[in-house]
């Protein structure tokens, strides 16, 4: 259960894609209310919300200059990482519209200046068929920042199916903290396991971890992007 109103909104219109399966639907629509899609080892389908105070289980680091001591069992030097940074849907305007029930039908708005974005010029807006006069400025600003906050996703394989320095597998919903300033990761950022894929070869064992910054499903808004040298007042 959730009071949180985005949370909550019901979907008026959902879609599937083609060749998408069952659970692929799900995590996609779960997504869309900031709630993370997984199973259990009975393979139960198990939704949950991210959560942002937990520990990090590991810190994860790519980059030569970036050194570990010798004692450090939680910190992971990769030596590669895939990332993915999208602006396509980045705006620095977004107003948010909903009908008035109690004022002859008229539509009421609710703006967001989003402070990560430069462009002046850029204004997007929306239209919420189902979301209350009093729910409208907290949908506009989660609509507005969710751009950022999906701005960055990353693929990580690592060794083994362990955790380094642990007997626990490798889990999504997990956190972990990310540094690497050769793909514009400036500084350690905490970051959420979205998907985790274990992998089995006659050679090795590997783990695949998607990661995106913890933001994206606490919706919490980013003040010090990762990716800026920059502090957003």
């Amino acid at each position: 259960q959730s009071d949180d109103a985005e949370t909550k909104r019901p979907f008026i219109k959902f879609a599937f894609e083609r060749n998408e399966n069952c659970f692929d639907v799900l995590t996609r629509a779960a997504k869309q209310r900031r709630l993370i899609a997984g199973h259990d080892v009975d393979g139960a389908i198990i939704l949950k919300r991210a959560d942002k105070n937990q520990k990090p289980i590991s810190n994860i680091r790519m980059g030569d200059s970036l050194t570990q001591e010798a004692d450090d069992k939680q910190t992971i030097n990769v030596q590669g990482c895939e990332v993915r940074y999208d602006t396509t849907d980045m705006y620095a305007t977004y107003v948010g519209l909903t009908q008035s029930q109690g004022i002859n039908g008229v539509l009421i708005a609710a703006g967001y200046k989003n402070p990560l974005i430069r462009n002046e010029r850029s204004l997007k807006y929306n239209q919420f068929h189902d979301i209350g006069v009093f729910e409208l400025p907290g949908v506009t600003k989660w609509e507005a920042t969710k751009a950022v906050r999906e701005f960055f996703s990353g693929a990580i394989e690592m060794e083994g199916w362990l955790v380094p320095g642990t007997e626990n597998r490798w889990q999504a919903g997990k956190l972990v903290t990310f540094e690497a300033p050769a793909v514009q990761i400036y500084k350690p950022h905490p970051m959420l396991i979205k998907s985790v894929r274990f992998d089995w070869t006659s050679e090795r064992k590997t783990a695949s971890l998607i990661i995106v910054p913890v933001e994206a499903y606490s919706g919490d808004e980013i003040t010090e992007a990762p990716w800026s040298t920059e502090k957003i007042s």
